[in-house]
């Protein structure tokens, strides 16, 4: 049986649809309650973290950072300057690393087969809706029930890039 990717690209779609929105409730009720001092960001963190995970003392226990290391059509970093920056998000070298450990975040890096770039997304495409299904659901088996603070990100050059698109491909184009 052939699976159709644009019906698995129409239920990544849908889960977006149904996740829920922030709790306005919540945010207005974090406006006045004392924040841990403890916390980086401030006032403005503590209101997002309380819209979004609905109550106004929010809670910040299990926050992680999941890095996908990817090269980009768009880029035209070499796949061993990648590997190398990756490399040291996994021992421990990288700035980011110590960062994360700083402030007690559970950061996790992926390779996103590094080695083999996407299509130049300036001349069409980038990937096939079989690739980008293949490359979200990798990405949601790294996402566990329980976290306070989820936050993806990527590295690697034309990211600025890639990254709206995606978010735009998905329904959610990036606020002005």
């Amino acid at each position: 049986m052939t699976e159709n990717p644009a019906a698995r690209f129409a239920e990544i779609r849908a889960l977006l649809a149904a996740l829920p929105g922030a709790d306005a409730d919540a945010d207005a009720d974090a406006v006045h309650a004392k924040p841990p001092r403890s916390w980086p960001g401030g006032d403005p963190l503590v209101r997002w973290l309380a819209a979004w995970q609905g109550r106004a003392r929010p809670r910040l226990d299990r926050p992680r950072l999941l890095l996908f290391a990817a090269r980009h059509g768009i880029g035209a970093e070499p796949a061993d300057a990648i590997a190398a920056r990756l490399a040291a998000l996994v021992d421990g070298a990288a700035p980011a690393h110590t960062r994360a450990a700083a402030l007690d975040v559970d950061m996790r890096a992926f390779d996103m087969a590094i080695a083999i770039p996407t299509r130049d997304a300036r001349a069409g495409p980038a990937t096939t809706e079989a690739e980008c299904v293949r490359d979200v659901a990798y990405g949601m088996m790294a996402v566990e029930p329980g976290l306070d603070l989820l936050v993806l990100a990527t590295f690697a050059a034309g990211e600025a890039h890639v990254v709206p698109a995606l978010a735009a491909a998905l329904g959610h184009p990036p606020a002005p």
